[in-house]
């Protein structure tokens, strides 16, 4: 039971974190696309 709930929130960290850094990188070209301007 506790290995399975541990699975469970790696899983949900990781999408997380992936949301996060597309978050980021997404803003951050946003952001140099702007600069040019």
């Amino acid at each position: 039971c506790f290995s399975r709930s541990v699975e469970i929130h790696e899983k949900v960290i990781g999408a997380f974190i992936e949301k996060h850094m597309f978050y980021s990188l997404d803003s951050l070209s946003y952001f140099s696309e702007k600069n040019r301007m």
